[in-house]
């Protein structure tokens, strides 16, 4: 199995193990999710880095355009699942809005955007 196929293997145990965990004990999960993202500065390393090496073998199998598909699909597929609770979604916004430096907290992923699409629109273009 390549790497690509190991990417996909990790997401499929953990995507069953979550849907299992969510349907037998949608308390616990709340717990363990909740718990994850108590984590601030530490959860935001490991994100990142996880990112990165995640990304490294992505790009090294994938192309640029490729992975822009694919995130599309994964973007509206977390959009369905957000829709279901648009107040929820609301209020979230409405805190965001109301924070302070946004752009200060927000620089890791921003700045990764920034990169990503930049990479994208000179690949799209310049073949």
């Amino acid at each position: 199995m390549n790497s690509i196929g190991i990417l996909a293997l990790i997401l499929a145990i953990l995507g069953i193990i979550k849907l299992i965990f969510v349907l037998v004990n949608p308390e616990g999960w709340m717990k363990f999710a909740k718990g994850i993202y108590r984590g601030g500065l530490l959860t935001i390393i490991i994100m990142f880095i996880l990112t990165i090496v995640v990304g490294f073998y992505l790009f090294e199998a994938m192309s640029i355009i490729d992975v822009a598909a694919a995130m599309l699909f994964i973007v509206l597929l977390i959009g369905l699942s957000f829709a279901v609770y648009p107040k929820f979604i609301e209020g979230m916004l409405e805190k965001v809005k109301e924070e302070k430096n946004i752009a200060g907290k927000f620089w890791i992923p921003i700045l990764i955007w920034i990169v990503f699409l930049v990479w994208l629109v000179f690949a799209l273009f310049s073949g």
